[in-house]
């Protein structure tokens, strides 16, 4: 994840920056490997890309 295309394939909410309404929500977008079993992590980037994903189908805005 980052802020702009240069510093990572997906913004803040998981969609890639080059394929419109493609949402990434495993470990690829950690920037680095973290060291440690990363399955939390992972399941909370999941979870909060799915809630911005729902979000956006119903209407709602954040």
């Amino acid at each position: 994840m980052g802020t702009t295309v240069g510093n990572g394939t997906v913004d803040a909410h998981g969609e890639s920056w080059e394929v419109e309404q493609l949402y990434v929500c495993n470990d690829s977008v950690l920037p680095t490997a973290v060291g440690i079993n990363p399955m939390i992590t992972v399941q909370s980037v999941a979870y909060c890309v799915a809630n911005g994903i729902a979000d956006s189908l119903s209407g709602k805005t954040t």
